[in-house]
């Protein structure tokens, strides 16, 4: 009964991930589910029943990210199941946010390897993480602007992310955040470019191209000084 994701894909169908009891496929005329679970003694079932995020992308196919097996790719013909885990080369197995950009590349949001970006045909994966400017590398949501740059949530603030420039601009509580830390599954991009991030002490909504960059830089002025702990 722990609901993690709904998603409808372009047939109408309705796909449910469930926390521990893997990927649910409901027919709306019956009322009646059938079940896609982990199986240890199956190679080609899900890999895990912890189903964070689905994705079904412009070339029609269809994305299951979850907590602790990977990335799958999810062939709703046979009802089979090809994962992308770390043993296999795949950067995280901890996926929670799946955003498609314009040039095919899948872009993940990960527990604890920050974003990855992942290129379907070659089968590479890049990671951007704290090292690289990324606030922290607990990645929950991501949606992208009018320009193409990514909007990140995290468990240490907001970031901005420029693909073209593989950089950051990050957010935090005194730029007006509801709190540092976000949660998985509260994003939302409005028909009209509005954002909205949901986090633990409430939600952030904003339009991206009225974030305007503060360039003011302050004089610096000495007011006193002191020697030996005397004021000179």
């Amino acid at each position: 009964d722990e609901i993690r994701e709904i998603y409808r894909d372009r047939a109408g169908t309705v796909w449910i991930g469930t926390y521990g009891q893997g990927l649910d496929r409901l027919d709306a005329a019956s009322g009646t589910f059938t079940h896609y679970r982990h199986d240890p003694g199956t190679r080609d079932s899900l890999s895990n029943n912890f189903v964070r995020v689905i994705h079904e992308d412009a070339s029609g196919n269809f994305w299951v990210g979850t907590q602790g097996g990977g990335l799958n790719l999810f062939n709703r013909s046979r009802g089979t199941f090809r994962s992308f885990r770390q043993d296999t080369g795949a950067a995280s197995d901890y996926v929670q946010a799946i955003h498609e950009s314009g040039d095919g590349a899948l872009w993940l949001g990960t527990l604890g390897v920050g974003l990855i970006r992942f290129d379907p045909d070659s089968g590479n994966f890049r990671s951007y993480t704290s090292r690289d400017g990324l606030p922290n590398d607990y990645v929950y949501g991501i949606l992208e602007d009018e320009e193409g740059h990514l909007w990140l949530s995290t468990n240490n603030g907001l970031s901005m992310f420029d693909p073209e420039r593989s950089s950051f601009r990050n957010f935090g509580v005194s730029d007006g955040l509801q709190d540092r830390e976000f949660n998985g599954g509260s994003y939302f991009r409005s028909p009209r470019g509005e954002m909205f991030f949901g986090g633990i002490n409430g939600f952030n909504a904003f339009f991206p191209a009225r974030i305007q960059a503060n360039t003011y830089v302050p004089p610096v002025v000495i007011e006193s000084f002191q020697k030996f702990n005397k004021n000179v």
